[in-house]
């Protein structure tokens, strides 16, 4: 079975994560503890989901 992802458009997804991450940063100091950690957690999906994209290069490199 073929796996077929859009590299570009879960990139630029990412790459949107991450500036928002970013511009966060901005009010974190005084930011209560139930909204870091949902930050946290957003963190975490965005690290999981570049791991899976190095997953899939790694296989599509693999395979050629």
């Amino acid at each position: 079975m073929t796996e077929t992802v859009n590299f570009i458009g879960v990139l630029k997804a990412q790459q949107d994560q991450l500036k928002r991450l970013l511009d966060m940063k901005l009010w974190v100091t005084g930011t209560p503890r139930a909204t870091l950690d949902e930050m946290d957690a957003q963190l975490c999906d965005t690290k999981a989901r570049i791991a899976d994209l190095e997953n899939l290069i790694k296989r599509q490199r693999a395979r050629l």
